[in-house]
């Protein structure tokens, strides 16, 4: 049976442990994220280089990785993760074609987040994790697939613990459906002791409510 040991989420510019606050960040997206940075006492300065949704699933699963430190686990060779969004990398994809619609030259900093993926992998590059990983992209959370998935990368990969977080950052004017806000929500589960985990459990967590 999976546990939730600990959760996460970042929304309206709060982060939060377990539903409890801690830390706010003010003004807009890229601003917010930076006070966030701050606030939660971050010294990565790669962080600043990063694409907004990269900065979002970093600052999410910080504390959690935090917790693990903590307790001593290996979080090097025996910790999964798997991240998922909405949007992909789009808001990305759009800010590196704008130059070369110009026609000007696009910029390599840019491109390297042109990629779903990269918030996951800058989570494994800040915190040196070299278990397995994999990032989904979907409308919404597929709990029952999510929960399968971390379940066999404890039982059959050797992890201990499995990272499963949800981070989108994309609206207007690219999104066709309603403004969405910068939205994450991560959960550390595993074969521990914890709370059982259900997919209703993890839905309530991976989406903005």
């Amino acid at each position: 049976m999976l546990n939730l040991v600990a959760s996460t989420r970042l929304t309206g510019g709060r982060l939060s442990l377990n539903g409890n606050d801690l830390a706010e960040g003010q003004g807009e997206d890229a601003e917010m994220l930076r006070a966030l940075y701050t606030a939660v006492g971050l010294d990565y300065p790669k962080f600043h280089k990063m694409d907004m949704y990269a900065r979002l699933a970093l600052l999410a699963s910080e504390p959690l990785y935090r917790m693990l430190r903590a307790d001593g686990a290996d979080i090097k060779n025996a910790v999964g993760l798997i991240t998922l969004n909405r949007s992909g990398s789009a808001a990305t994809d759009v800010e590196h074609w704008e130059p070369v619609r110009r026609g000007e030259t696009a910029s390599p900093a840019v491109f390297v987040y042109t990629l779903p993926n990269t918030g996951a992998g800058e989570i494994t590059i800040r915190h040196g994790a070299f278990g397995p990983s994999i990032c989904l992209v979907s409308e919404r959370p597929d709990c029952d697939l999510l929960l399968t998935i971390a379940d066999d990368m404890i039982t059959t990969q050797g992890m201990t613990h499995v990272i499963v977080g949800w981070s989108d950052i994309f609206g207007a004017p690219f999104w066709s459906g309603p403004p969405t806000l910068p939205f994450a929500g991560f959960a550390l589960i595993g074969h521990v002791a914890g709370t059982p985990l259900t997919p209703t459990g993890l839905q309530a967590i991976l989406t903005q409510h």
